[in-house]
């Protein structure tokens, strides 16, 4: 079965082949017909939008997302929720049909009476393929889901082109959309092959609308905010008017749509896994939040900034009106990937109430915005969203500071700098376009120009967007391939090489030195016991990287030291957890993002200074040898058992004995396998990465310790240790 690992990056990768794909052919498609249709077509079918999306979020209500969220999930559930989604897209169709009249009555339309009869038989079409597309979601197979979606939209598509060519007006557009959905679905039942069980379990029903029905809720609410412009525009304005703002609006919506759309669909099943472990949930959640605002900034600020030359050349002089509507709704949409990111962790965490009350005071909000602008015209509601955009992203950041303590100010902080970098490079874009030549000229020189800028910057600064990226890339073949033939900048025998990482554990508060600093810290002839631990790795040959789990509240001091006594292999330093056994995870989670899995990671207590560099050797040796290497030194002295203490009338013969020590070595990948399964079994505060594998039933083998290899626990373990710092073998003793 694929790791998590695994899982996440395959399912990023074919979730953005599918998206990138769609994106350019979509794209492609809709500048084709948007010169040959009107604007006052694309606002008719835009009027439409807002009754099938209502539909649509009936349709569903929550059910997919309940069983993505549910790990207990049945064929009962699956099957539940197929039929139900049916019988409710059924029930919506005969509505709007019944409405379609009024409808068209209310905007002074009468063409929207047959368009909306004709374009709500999407409805129970798309409501045939949903549960086929949640069951790929599921397994993160969006390899197959592309396959789909691609082909139905290209065949739809050039249908729809040949339709507008040949004089179809708005009808080119719902024949376009009623055979992607048909096309759609049908392709999906052929992929999946999947038929749902002939009955409805009304247990799972209650069970998914219990999670779904807030989720509908919440959805609903989204719906008609991000439709009630558009709503509107057409009764307010007119049908051209409603043509351009949607125009401008799918352009600055679409990198949005895109990037938020990749890392949801993948980190929701994802991070559904691994819901209950905090800190692997904060780590994965900082590095998706990282890179996804390092790719999305510099396409939103670009079609920001290119937007006047970017609507001449696509589509053309008609559709110039919409050029400010773009700049300012490209500001409002600034934040949306982080917006999204951060309600996407309230689903995850099951917290579908909390997504529903936030959605219920964003939209309490977003629609006095709606009022206030609304005299002010179209750029008094664009503005207007720019604004609300902010809120938005101030009241969903709240439960996200109660769940990782990562609210909305560490999250600005985390992202501004990317940001800034971003917007320096486009303002070097928006000055190109105000050069006195032609708009395809000023595109060519200012989309390459200002590409190479940001990336020549990112990399200046080091941020990890490409390292995080070339990670991402070595897994994929083409990818090796066309690194392999630029040696300068990445060499494949580098990577090929098997790395040794220390993995230092100083969590602990030393309660039981009765000291007012932790026991790591304290000083012993002017330097900390931390520092003489992190010395020994330093100094050895095949140690490559040091990573610390360290106390909260201490890293900043960490680093302070190992600046002031030169320990330049430490290179990562994560929160320590509540015990040994979360401080270790922790650390995991962090170098499983910058390293292999065959590495090998040796796992050392922070306040055990004295470890040899022979013992460090051997550990090594060892673990390359037999898979896992517990240091540990001959039992000398008689073992008794007892059960209350005082007495005993058992004793275990001492050779069969070890007394183990650190470090333990054990290849990363391993190591993160037995704390993921102890997790699982509910083992929670294993002694040590030894202990925990053999409590799952794994077979250790040992390498060689000392009796120097002290722990320093009490205050004569201080003593012993500023002892053993002055004493020197004789050179009469035989070694």
């Amino acid at each position: 079965m694929p790791s998590l690992k695994d899982q996440a990056i395959h399912g990023t990768l074919w979730s953005a082949i599918e998206k990138f794909a769609l994106l350019g052919i979509q794209f492609l498609l809709q500048i084709i017909l948007a010169r040959l249709l009107t604007p006052e077509d694309y606002g008719i079918v835009g009027i439409l939008a807002v009754f099938l999306a209502v539909a649509n979020a009936f349709i569903d209500c929550g059910f997919t997302s309940a069983l993505i969220q549910n790990q207990q999930r049945t064929e009962d559930d699956f099957a539940t929720a197929f039929y139900f989604n049916i019988i409710v897209a059924l029930f919506f169709y005969g509505i709007l049909f019944i409405l379609a009249p009024g409808i068209a009555n209310f905007y002074k339309m009468p063409i929207l009476t047959s368009i909306t009869r004709v374009l709500a038989l999407t409805l129970p079409i798309s409501a045939l393929g949903a549960v086929s597309r949640t069951k790929l979601q599921i397994a993160v197979d969006f390899k197959t889901q592309a396959k789909a979606t691609l082909s139905a939209v290209t065949i739809s598509g050039l249908i729809g082109i040949c339709l507008a060519y040949n004089g179809w007006g708005v009808w080119a557009l719902v024949t376009q959309t009623l055979l992607n959905a048909l096309l759609n679905s049908i392709l999906l039942f052929c992929l999946v092959r999947w038929l749902p069980l002939f009955r409805f379990s009304f247990v799972s029903f209650q069970k998914m609308f219990g999670f779904g029905s807030k989720l509908l809720a919440a959805r609903l609410l989204d719906v008609l905010y991000f439709n009630m412009y558009p709503l509107v525009i057409g009764k307010i304005f007119s049908a051209t008017d409603l043509g351009l703002y949607s125009r401008a609006s799918s352009f600055a919506h679409l990198p949005s749509n895109l990037t938020t759309n990749i890392v949801t669909r993948v980190t929701f099943p994802v991070f559904s896994q691994i819901q209950n472990d905090l800190a692997h949930l904060f780590t994965a959640y900082k590095k998706y939040l990282a890179v996804i605002s390092g790719i999305y900034a510099p396409v939103v600020l670009g079609i920001c900034a290119i937007a006047k030359p970017l609507i001449l050349v696509l589509i053309g002089e008609k559709w110039l009106p919409a050029t400010s509507l773009l700049q300012i709704l490209c500001i409002a949409c600034l934040f949306d990937c982080i917006t999204q990111i951060n309600l996407n962790l309230l689903y995850v965490k099951g917290y579908t109430g909390a997504v529903l009350k936030l959605n219920v005071i964003k939209r309490i909000i977003s629609f006095g915005i709606l009022l206030f602008s609304l005299p002010f015209g179209l750029f008094g509601l664009c503005i207007g969203q720019v604004i609300y955009s902010q809120i938005a992203l101030f009241l969903n950041t709240y439960y996200t500071k109660k769940i990782l303590n990562f609210g909305y100010w560490e999250q600005l902080k985390d992202v501004c700098p990317i940001y800034t970098v971003a917007f320096g490079s486009c303002l070097l874009a928006f000055v190109i376009t105000w050069l006195p030549i032609s708009a395809w000229l000023q595109l060519t020189i200012a989309i390459p120009v200002t590409g190479c800028v940001y990336i020549g910057l990112t990399c200046l600064f080091q941020f990890d967007i490409w390292k995080e990226g070339i990670r991402l890339g070595k897994k994929i073949k083409f990818t090796n391939r066309l690194l392999g033939i630029l040696p300068r900048f990445y060499k494949p025998e580098e990577n090929n090489k098997m790395s040794n990482i220390a993995l230092l554990t100083a969590g602990g508060s030393g309660a039981r030195m009765k000291q007012d600093i932790p026991k790591q810290f304290l000083t012993v002839n002017e330097k900390p016991v931390i520092i003489y631990t992190l010395e020994a790795f330093q100094n050895h040959p095949e140690i490559d990287c040091i990573a610390v789990s360290c106390l909260e509240g201490w890293a900043s001091v960490l680093q302070a030291y190992a600046k002031q006594f030169n320990i330049t292999k430490l290179k990562y330093i994560v929160p320590g957890g509540e015990n040994g056994q979360s401080s270790i995870r922790n650390g995991l989670y962090e170098l499983k993002n910058h390293f292999k899995a065959e590495d090998l990671v040796l796992v050392h207590d922070g306040n055990r200074p004295m470890v040899s560099a022979e013992i460090i050797s051997d550990c090594i040796i060892t673990a390359k040898k037999h898979g896992c290497a517990i240091a540990a030194i001959p039992c000398v002295e008689a073992i008794f058992v007892t059960h209350d203490g005082i007495e005993s009338n058992e004793s275990i013969p001492r050779d069969n004995l070890k007394r183990t020590q650190t470090p333990h070595g054990f290849p990363l990948g391993k190591l993160l396998e037995l704390h993921e399964k102890a997790l699982k079994k509910g083992i929670t505060n294993s002694v040590a990465s030894g202990t925990l594998a053999i409590e799952l039933g794994e077979k250790v083998y040992f390498s060689i310790g000392s009796e120097k290899n002290l722990k320093l626990t009490t205050l004569d373990d201080i003593d012993i240790f500023k002892a053993l710092l002055l004493a020197k073998r004789a050179s009469w003793l035989k070694e």
